[in-house]
């Protein structure tokens, strides 16, 4: 290289890699402001799912306070928002296992913590009862049956994942 064009070189490096410092920590603030903004969208949803929940607990609490014979079997459906689950929960007392399950899983994979619960609760009722010795042989063994084609839910820290037994 010649003498002119070093010279020029050294007096503009400081520039470039000042420039190139620059851009990237552009790049670096564009880049963590993207992710907290997508945090805290997360953190609003469940925020306000969780305030609605709320809300169904203060009604149904207020209806039971105002009530001289309450319907606690209303009272608690009232806290149960999702309808998938309240029709699970009928199937499964009628003994529809699997039609209870079919309602719960596509619900639960959507993000339905009732239906998640509902089925945890549904899989330890079908447990005691393959276990009930007091119980006859056939209802235990269907107990087993539905079990066994039972999905499994597993709670961690705020959320769950539900997940074939097999």
């Amino acid at each position: 290289m010649n003498s002119p064009t070093r010279t020029w070189l050294k007096e503009h490096v400081g520039g470039f890699l000042l420039t190139g410092v620059l851009l990237l920590g552009w790049l670096y603030a564009i880049t963590a402001s993207w992710q907290n903004g997508q945090k805290l969208d997360a953190q609003t949803a469940q925020l306000t799912a969780i305030h609605g929940d709320l809300a169904g607990f203060k009604k149904s609490f207020i209806s039971f306070l105002l009530d001289k014979d309450p319907n606690k079997s209303e009272i608690i459906k009232g806290l149960v928002s999702d309808t998938r689950t309240l029709q699970g929960i009928d199937q499964f007392k009628a003994g529809q296992f699997q039609a209870a399950y079919a309602m719960w899983i596509p619900s639960a994979q959507q993000g339905s913590r009732d239906s998640a619960f509902a089925i945890a609760a549904a899989n330890a009722a079908l447990e005691q009862q393959a276990s009930d010795a007091s119980l006859p042989q056939d209802q235990r063994k269907e107990a087993e049956a539905a079990l066994a084609d039972a999905p499994l839910v597993e709670f961690h820290a705020g959320s769950f994942d539900v997940r074939p037994r097999k």
